[in-house]
């Protein structure tokens, strides 16, 4: 039995946090399947480029300690 939160809930609990984040398979389902992940159930997706600061960075590891 997989014990771990569902990844559309914690998308949810995150984006209500301010946090821009998805949920889903993102069309990697060979990908996802190689790695065991089962494509229905999915992943989250956070997205990082050249401008995330590190308080930002900070912010997320925190929010992700109360959602998990």
């Amino acid at each position: 039995v997989d014990t771990r939160r569902p990844p559309d809930e914690v998308a949810t609990d995150l984006c209500r946090m301010g946090l821009n984040c998805w949920a889903g398979n993102f069309y990697a389902v060979r990908p996802l399947q190689a790695v065991g992940i089962d494509p229905d159930r999915g992943v989250v997706r956070l997205s990082f480029t050249h401008y995330t600061s590190r308080e930002e960075v900070d912010g997320l590891i925190g929010a992700l300690d109360r959602v998990l």
